[in-house]
């Protein structure tokens, strides 16, 4: 049971992730939707070199790295944790699946080593889970994202809140990146972030807050939400500049 639960947190996150559609994303003529079942199928029967393949085939044909991740990857993750909850898809095929997705996202670059790479005096983010949280896939998700926009970045899904505590201490970022699977009570969320924010070398580090518990954040101690990568990637740096106009004005 705590392993199907984990793969339906994993679920509802990258739920969360992906940019939100009223109807399917809308895809270039190179990407059918029997690329996307075909990406699926290797997942399920544990061929990521297949899927790799596959990926680099719908890039070759000219889809950007951005829409390979939303459209493909994120669609699969929510595909999957779709076809279980529909009990077409069994748990054990679906836990399959999601480790080679990991493995996916861990071999190609994505774009990362084409893009200038962070400046001297990038923007620092760290993301991380709450704490006994288990959707790591989703951290290294958004991890793409801030690297390709140029931030130096640190992940560290599924980490024991003492190591992200010094972690925070050992280095100074500017923005702490939470996400969050599952509704989390509203005094656990005030107590992390404060505990957090206290353990931050940067005494004015914004914290940013994604998943299901966004809509208590702000009044608990989180400056700014967003609800896929693209949006936590804007609101970010909306949070960062904020942080820099108070310091030049103050």
């Amino acid at each position: 049971m705590e392993d199907q639960y984990r793969i339906a947190r994993e679920e509802a996150f990258m739920e969360a992730l992906a940019p939100q559609h009223d109807v399917e994303p809308t895809l270039p003529p190179s990407v059918v939707a029997s690329e996307r079942q075909d990406f699926i199928g290797y997942l399920l029967n544990g061929d990521v070199e297949a899927a790799c393949r596959l990926l680099d085939r719908v890039a070759n044909s000219g889809v950007g790295e951005e829409r390979l991740l939303t459209e493909m990857v994120a669609w699969s993750a929510r595909s999957l944790g779709q076809g279980w909850e529909d009990d077409t898809i069994a748990f054990a095929d679906v836990t399959i699946a999601l480790c080679g997705l990991s493995r996916v996202l861990r071999k190609r670059d994505w774009g990362v080593e084409k893009a200038p790479g962070p400046a001297a005096n990038a923007p620092s983010i760290l993301l991380t889970t709450f704490a006994g949280e288990q959707h790591g896939f989703g951290v290294t998700f958004l991890e793409i994202f801030f690297q390709r926009a140029g931030w130096a970045t640190c992940s560290m899904p599924c980490a024991d809140s003492a190591d992200v505590k010094a972690a925070l201490a050992r280095y100074r970022y500017d923005v702490l990146a939470l996400s969050a699977s599952v509704d989390i009570a509203a005094d656990r969320l005030s107590n992390q972030i404060k505990v957090l924010r206290h353990a931050s070398q940067n005494p004015g580090m914004r914290v940013l807050v994604g998943g299901p518990a966004i809509q208590d954040a702000l009044p608990h101690g989180a400056d700014g939400t967003a609800d896929d990568a693209q949006s936590a990637v804007a609101e970010a740096a909306r949070l960062h500049r904020t942080s820099k106009d108070c310091r030049t004005n103050g």
